[in-house]
């Protein structure tokens, strides 16, 4: 069944509030490739949205016709908090996998690399093969990225940094990342020489601050680097 006649609908109080960021997604999935009718709003007798809100939203906002199903369970908020529960969102590997297996060669290279590199974790292969430069929702939508040319040095790299407690945190992995960018062959050495006085720090710049003052000891001013500046 389907039907332009918003108005018919209501929202349960109950229910989570609606995404804005979720029902833009929504608007732009449904102008790339369309409403699937196949996944109707389903409701109660009352026209009272069970799940589907953010679909009717986007569908409302685009002057889309709602397509709707009546539930025929009496107990609604059981039906929601079952609903909501067994929704699966796909996880950023997910995707990654996804495009892998439709071929796109970027992807199966950084999907592969997750695989074999599983001890780093998923989310800090991604910011080494894509040199700190694409967001997650690019990675979701199947923009192409370019490949760190230096990802397997960087991998090595760290992996040869495991006395540090924290040597796969995400702050010192993108540190790492940023650091090997504007660095050279004898100045990374020389940080890797002197890695056990590497501290804990709580975030990123904290980290090129600490890289550029061990690479920096002893060095003329002239050829001292900025790690900071260039973050």
């Amino acid at each position: 069944m389907k039907t332009n006649v918003y108005s018919n609908f209501l929202f349960f109080e109950e229910n989570r509030k609606l995404s804005e960021g979720l029902v833009k997604r929504l608007i732009e999935s449904i102008q790339r490739i369309g409403y699937v009718p196949g996944k109707p709003i389903l409701i109660n007798k009352h026209w009272q949205i069970i799940d589907g809100q953010h679909r009717f939203e986007a569908c409302k906002r685009l002057k889309l016709p709602i397509y709707y199903e009546f539930m025929q369970n009496g107990d609604d908020m059981q039906s929601i908090i079952e609903l909501n529960r067994n929704q699966l969102i796909w996880r950023l590997v997910e995707y990654i996998d996804f495009y892998a297996k439709q071929g796109r060669k970027e992807f199966i290279y950084l999907n592969g690399l997750i695989k074999e590199y599983s001890i780093l974790g998923s989310s800090n292969i991604i910011r080494i093969v894509v040199n700190n430069d694409v967001r997650p929702a690019g990675i979701r939508e199947g923009k192409y990225f370019k490949i760190n040319p230096n990802t397997l040095k960087i991998i090595n790299y760290i992996l040869g940094l495991n006395e540090l407690d924290f040597y796969d945190s995400v702050h010192f992995v993108c540190s790492i990342v940023t650091m090997w960018k504007y660095t050279s062959d004898v100045q990374r050495q020389k940080l890797y020489k002197y890695r056990m006085i590497i501290p804990q720090a709580p975030n990123q710049k904290t980290y090129l601050t600490i890289f550029e003052n061990i690479i920096n000891k002893h060095i003329q001013d002239e050829n001292k680097i900025n790690l900071t500046m260039r973050k």
